[in-house]
C-alpha cells in the first residue's frame, strides 16, 4: 500500500464528500433531536462511517475523524454561544431590576 493511493485526487474529492456528508447528517440529526441538540436518539452519520469503512477501507479514517471533529465542535459553539447570551441577558435583567 502506497502514500500515492491515499493522497490521489479521486480519494481526496471522496472523503471531502465524506466529510461534508457526516457533518451534513449530524447536525440535521441533532437539530432534529428532542433535548435541545444535546445528544441524539438516531445517529445517520454512524451508518454513513461504516458504509464508507466498508466500501473504502482505512483510507476514509481521516475523513471520519474530521467530520465527526466538526459536527460536535459546531455544535458545542453554538450552544456555548447560548448559554454566554443567557448569561449577559440574565446580568441585564438583574442590572435594570437592581441598579447599583
Amino acid at each position: 500500500m502506497t502514500l500515492a493511493r491515499f493522497y490521489s485526487i479521486p480519494t481526496l474529492l471522496q472523503g471531502a464528500a465524506l466529510t461534508g456528508s457526516y457533518v451534513l447528517t449530524g447536525l440535521l440529526s441533532l437539530d432534529l433531536s428532542a433535548n435541545d441538540g444535546l445528544a441524539s436518539m438516531v445517529w445517520p452519520p454512524a451508518g454513513i462511517a461504516l458504509a464508507a469503512m466498508l466500501l473504502g477501507g482505512n483510507r476514509f479514517l481521516p475523513a471520519i475523524w474530521l467530520g465527526g471533529f466538526i459536527a460536535v465542535n459546531v455544535t458545542s459553539g453554538r450552544h456555548h454561544l447560548r448559554c454566554v447570551a443567557g448569561t449577559h441577558r440574565a446580568d441585564a435583567t438583574a442590572s435594570a431590576r437592581h441598579p447599583v
